[in-house]
């Protein structure tokens, strides 16, 4: 699995990769997530690209931080210095650093991910 600006992954079964119908068998960021369930995000409605609400790409991905959660936390945390960039793609990529150093902002995108996934140890 691939987690960026998207997400990607791929099925391999017996040494096979699934293709699918019409080739899409290995679209994993197009399973819904119960993102509802997310204590931490209640409230947001994680778009995505695809049209619907939920899929993990839409709550696990950069474009996700970028589009869904800066807009929903900045306003929380007036004066962070991710909202001070004033450039969301920009302050996309700087969460996972953030994260590492424990800003109150940058860990609640972090709380998010792992309940997502159902584990609180995984790793983004």
């Amino acid at each position: 699995m691939v987690i960026g600006t998207g997400l990607g992954g791929g099925v391999i079964i017996e040494g096979n990769v699934l293709k699918g119908r019409v080739g899409f068998g290995g679209e994993l960021g197009h399973v819904l997530l119960p993102y509802q369930s997310i204590a931490a995000i209640a409230g947001l409605q994680p778009g995505c690209n695809c049209g619907r609400t939920g899929c993990l790409e839409s709550v696990c991905s950069l474009s996700a931080i970028e589009r869904s959660f800066l807009p929903f936390f900045l306003p929380k945390y007036p004066g962070h210095q991710l909202g001070a960039m004033g450039n969301l793609h920009n302050a996309a990529k700087l969460v996972r650093g953030l994260a590492e150093t424990a800003t109150l902002c940058a860990r609640r995108f972090s709380a998010c991910r792992p309940t997502a996934w159902g584990s609180s140890s995984t790793k983004w």
